[in-house]
């Protein structure tokens, strides 16, 4: 890992798209060679090391681009929403929970977990979409509506598999909410949008095999055999446990055959190291791609003071990992979580601009 950030050090700030494009193809392979020697444990690196720094340079970033809508006080209730998904997941510490009042608890805000994800994402799109007082207002109320008749509905069909008193997600809504848009989808969909909408943009035939070499690696992570599935320590296993349950829930829909009767069987099987060598990758690359994009995106121009407290904030969350990975992961799980809702703005304007321009395409005069 300390190669990767003399790497990230190195990368000039003058490289023109096409420059960043080759370096993109070379990052995607170091990556995706890095998932196949260490499938878990580098997810566990690139999250506590290369995760933090991304979190705080993008939400400079997007703060300085009015979080892509039209006006910087829309990221509030995104915020809020935030704070309302991250005391119902039930991984803050419990000494930060324990002086909350009974309402905040997690017990309390539990059932509406995957709501306050739903909710964000969809006020995103109003807020992207809409150009007027009148039609934001009917957006929000929408979104209300929507919101609580998502969790209604949700409830009941819980209630048909005796779930409601459980903690781990049992419906597909729950999955896809509480454990997928924040993880997997975020940093594999996502990113790849964004290479593809760069690629359609620039008209760039070095972004269009980016695109293309990127969902080869996705790919080699299923179709290489595992030759040998690695022994754990039960360091790892915990640490990984209580990042997500992103593992044993994606493993629900590869489906290899193999029996799992508990949560860590999911490290025992070939098919677990498979879906692990995804994550591992999607992960390590998505951090690399945000860092390699310097030179273009230009992150890195804010006030120095800013830029002070960045690199202070990175050095202690780093600190606190060294310390205590599920302490570190405890304390800066706001960050993580906060730098992906406050994300959905630019996810929103990417799908329409992957739409637009592949339209251009599409159409015929």
């Amino acid at each position: 890992m300390s190669v990767i950030l003399w790497a990230l050090a190195a990368i000039p700030l003058d490289m023109t798209p096409n420059q960043v494009n080759h370096l993109n193809i070379g990052l995607m392979f170091a990556s995706l060679v890095a998932a196949f020697i260490l499938p878990f444990e580098m997810f566990l690196l690139s999250y506590a090391i290369l995760g933090p720094l991304h979190y705080l340079t993008e939400m400079s970033w997007l703060h300085d681009r009015n979080y892509f809508m039209p006006k910087r006080w829309m990221a509030i209730p995104i915020g809020i929403l935030t704070l309302i998904a991250l005391l119902s997941s039930g991984y803050l510490p419990e000494d930060v929970t324990d002086y909350l009042p009974a309402w905040l608890q997690s017990e309390t805000l539990m059932p509406w977990n995957a709501e306050s994800v739903f909710a964000a994402l969809c006020l995103a799109l109003v807020f992207v979409i809409t150009k007027t007082a009148k039609a934001r207002y009917i957006g929000l109320a929408i979104v209300l509506v929507g919101t609580i008749a998502a969790h209604f509905i949700n409830y009941k069909v819980r209630g048909l598999f005796g779930g409601n008193d459980s903690y781990f997600p049992i419906t597909m809504y729950d999955v896809f909410f509480t454990i997928f848009l924040t993880t997997i989808i975020h940093v594999f969909v996502f990113t790849g949008a964004f290479v593809l909408l760069g690629a359609l943009k620039g008209k760039s035939r070095s972004g269009m095999v980016s695109f293309v070499v990127f969902l080869a690696c996705a790919v080699a992570c299923f179709v290489v055999p595992v030759d040998s599935v690695p022994v754990l320590s039960a360091d790892t296993t915990t640490a990984y446990n209580n990042t997500s349950r992103m593992l044993d829930a994606m493993m629900l829909f590869y489906g290899t055959g193999e029996p799992l009767e508990s949560y860590n069987d999911v490290y025992t099987t070939s098919g677990g190291v498979m879906v692990a060598r995804l994550i591992a990758f999607a992960y390590t690359y998505h951090y690399l791609n945000w860092f390699s994009k310097t030179s273009i995106i230009r992150w890195h121009d804010v006030p120095r003071l800013r830029l002070v407290a960045v690199v202070v904030i990175w050095i202690v969350s780093l600190v606190l990992y060294g310390m205590d990975y599920l302490l570190g992961l405890k304390w800066l799980l706001l960050l993580s979580m906060l730098h992906v809702f406050l994300e959905f703005p630019l996810n929103w304007q990417s799908l329409f601009g992957i739409k637009a321009e592949l339209m251009k395409r599409l159409y015929v005069p």
